[in-house]
């Protein structure tokens, strides 16, 4: 009796409030390839539950993976894409939601038009609807160009004024929307020095870190032009790394190897995809980390992590050697025309193999990210090596990078929460 006493007396006292009720909150990505989106989107639903906020997450089977012990209802919605407008409609009048968010605008608006679904619907729906919008697509534009040609991303996704926009990639000031998305860090359960001599590295050697998607594989490659870049991408990649010495391993993550190490030989470790946690432990372990995905979340993770990043880049265009050749600072050598050919024609990339050089450049430019990670061009040889040895075995080099990435991570620290942007657009 004296505790509920207690209770109604505070409950009655002027200048308290009581708490608000728990509110429901729908995700929805309709791409199963999204999957940094995907991940940005969990981080955002995560920080809601750590709120008091209950989550529902729907989601292709493809990302199922990543919905392991998250504390969120995952929903697969593979058989729903097709009816998606119907679904949805269905679930917000009779679950009660509060909100619905697309899980990101750009890749909900491309796979709805590929469906033949007008975006539109969401804005009919009868509650709040938000968008992850994962690269600012008022800076980027609507042009997702993909080297030779283009998809063009509906206007309709701009009409949606509620935003959450990550940061890293993004630029952190004058961005509405804009929220902390720098990686939540896992403490590795082993040593940097026990995963290196796992990989049977002595004190001496130099690990590069190579992650990549299922998506940037040659197999799964709509367009002949991004499956050559996509196939021959890796045999670069090995004789740049070895032209830095026998003291360099190449770890290589992905749910393919190479086909061949080519002359890394044994210093070429094919790993399949792996959990966060050891995922982290190897980054963590690692002297570099090389990426061909400006905006990975792999990329992202490094520089949280303070591991220097080289992320490749080609901004050469040609449909033939001689084109490409006469475009670059240098002469190519033998091998390097050789490989061209193998390849041609040649587009700007920001993200192999894909392109996007034209939507990603706006983002980046005088983006404080870009200082965070050192772009090097792919087909200039020199530049490649010089970036390559300066990181690895320069410790002022290296150094530098690493301070610029603590200057980037300190300033993206002071943006506010995921869950204090949504719930402020609500």
């Amino acid at each position: 009796p004296a505790i509920c006493e207690a209770v109604r007396v505070l409950d009655s006292a002027p200048g308290l409030e009581r708490p608000l009720s728990r509110q429901k909150h729908l995700f929805v990505a309709p791409s199963g390839a999204a999957f940094g989106e995907i991940q940005q989107g969990l981080r955002v639903a995560r920080d809601l539950v750590r709120r008091g906020e209950e989550v529902v997450f729907s989601a292709p089977s493809a990302a199922a993976v990543l919905f392991d012990g998250e504390p969120l209802t995952y929903r697969p919605n593979d058989r729903d894409v097709l009816a998606m407008p119907q679904v949805l409609r269905r679930s917000v009048e009779s679950e009660g939601f509060t909100s619905l968010t697309l899980v990101d605008l750009a890749s909900s608006a491309l796979t709805f038009d590929a469906l033949g679904i007008d975006i539109g619907f969401v804005q009919e729906l009868p509650v709040a609807v938000l968008g992850l919008d994962f690269w600012n697509l008022a800076e980027a534009g609507l042009r997702w160009d993909f080297g030779t040609d283009a998809s063009l991303i509906s206007s309709k996704v701009l009409d949606i004024e509620r935003r959450l926009v990550p940061v890293p990639v993004v630029r952190p000031d004058g961005t509405k929307g804009a929220f902390n998305a720098l990686p939540e860090r896992a403490e590795p359960q082993r040593d940097r020095q026990s995963v290196r001599a796992e990989l049977g590295l002595g004190a001496q050697d130099r690990l590069v870190l190579f992650p990549q998607s299922r998506w940037q594989d040659p197999e799964v490659q709509n367009w002949k032009h991004h499956a050559r870049i996509a196939r021959g991408l890796p045999a670069l990649v090995s004789a740049r790394l070895a032209a830095l010495g026998e003291r360099v391993h190449l770890v290589h993550v992905s749910p393919v190897a190479f086909e061949s190490p080519g002359p890394m030989g044994d210093r070429y470790h094919w790993l399949r995809q792996l959990p966060s946690r050891r995922f982290h432990e190897l980054l963590t372990a690692a002297d570099l980390l090389l990426s061909f995905n400006a905006t990975g979340v792999s990329t992202v993770t490094a520089i949280a992590a303070g591991v220097p990043v080289l992320l490749g880049m080609n901004s050469h265009r040609g449909k033939t050697v001689d084109e490409v050749a006469a475009a670059l600072a240098a002469p190519p050598s033998a091998p390097l025309r050789e490989w061209l050919a193998a390849v041609v024609p040649v587009y700007p990339f920001l993200l192999w193999p894909l392109g996007l050089f034209d939507f990603l450049s706006p983002v980046l430019q005088g983006n404080p990210y870009v200082e965070a990670l050192c772009r090097v061009e792919i087909l200039d040889e020199a530049a490649f090596l010089e970036a390559g040895h300066g990181l690895l075995f320069d410790p002022t080099v290296a150094g530098e990078l690493r301070s610029r990435q603590h200057a980037y991570c300190r300033k993206v620290a002071e943006l506010p929460s995921p869950a204090d942007v949504f719930l402020a657009s609500l």
